[in-house]
């Protein structure tokens, strides 16, 4: 009865460092992802949204937005990429850099956002030249 007893605490024993392992590991792995992302955060490319559409804004065609590794778009002032046409919406969408690409989100706006002329309706990566569509407002991404 002695021996029984002593084996299950070995085996709880053993039982509790495999999770506990299994834990840390998980952890160490999570930090690692963390850190190669905070890292490849810090790295975002100089990109820049070039009107080619003002809409009803007072831009002008060939006016430029720097991009930032997160930048929300639409009419509201709390926006990075301010747009004051009425055909946008106060958080219209969001460009997020990541995984080594520029991501284009809509935000649930009214209008939609369109992407080289069609709409979206998932979060899609753009490339150099691709065209953003707002409302009446149409930006060319550029990397530079």
């Amino acid at each position: 009865m002695q021996m029984a007893l002593y084996i299950t605490d070995v085996a709880v024993l053993i039982a509790l460092y495999i999770f506990l392992a299994a834990v840390f590991l998980l952890v160490w792995r999570e930090a690692q992802g963390l850190s190669k992302n905070l890292a490849h955060n810090g790295e975002v490319p100089t990109g820049r949204l070039v009107v080619l559409q003002p809409g009803n804004t007072e831009m002008q065609i060939g006016d430029t937005f720097r991009l930032e590794g997160y930048t929300s778009i639409g009419r509201s002032s709390d926006n990075i990429v301010v747009l004051s046409d009425s055909s946008v919406s106060a958080r219209h969408a969001v460009l997020t850099y990541q995984e080594g690409f520029w991501w284009l989100q809509d935000s649930g706006s009214t209008n939609g956002t369109m992407l080289n002329g069609s709409q979206i309706s998932s979060r899609l990566p753009l490339r150099a030249h691709d065209v953003v569509g707002l409302g009446k407002v149409q930006l060319r991404l550029e990397e530079i």
